[in-house]
């Protein structure tokens, strides 16, 4: 079995926060794709930013930000939470219940890209990745995303 010491197990968690810092998410209709470099599916329900605010790629303005690493030393799991001085949300751009979340680094890079830094998983009240505020975006209606772990079964003291 791997297991990283935590010096290393730090890194890669340091390193990825740092990757996504001034991120957005965008909230998706339907299943995931099957990779994260695979093209988006479904219909773009919100676009998550720093209050709701307008983002735009490259700049550090309205961008989220990951803050906590936590070890859980039972499971062996490391997770990184979203920021949690931060207000993460957005305004609903059509009706329809969320399927996945992509998160993407601060330069947006959408559609098929080996090399786009993001991150999916799945949407949902409780349970999934991504935590949001209602079971269906509706259009002109604001979302809040209240919970964002991401865990990587990596580490064990």
């Amino acid at each position: 079995m791997l297991r990283l010491s935590q010096g290393t197990a730090d890194a890669i968690l340091t390193d990825l926060k740092a990757r996504f810092i001034n991120c957005t998410a965008h909230v998706y209709s339907t299943s995931q794709p099957t990779k994260g470099s695979d093209a988006e599916t479904g219909v773009l329900l919100a676009r998550i930013t720093l209050d709701s605010s307008a983002f735009i790629a490259g700049q550090p303005g309205n961008g989220l930000n990951f803050d906590v690493i936590d070890y859980d030393d039972i499971t062996g799991i490391i997770t990184l939470h979203k920021d949690l001085t931060e207000n993460w949300s957005g305004i609903g751009l059509a009706n329809g219940t969320p399927g996945y979340v992509r998160i993407y680094d601060n330069s947006l890079t959408t559609g098929e890209d080996i090399t786009a830094i993001r991150i999916d998983g799945t949407a949902a009240l409780q349970g999934g990745e991504f935590a949001l505020s209602s079971a269906t975006v509706k259009e002109g209606v604001p979302i809040t995303m209240d919970s964002c772990d991401i865990k990587l079964p990596l580490y064990k003291r």
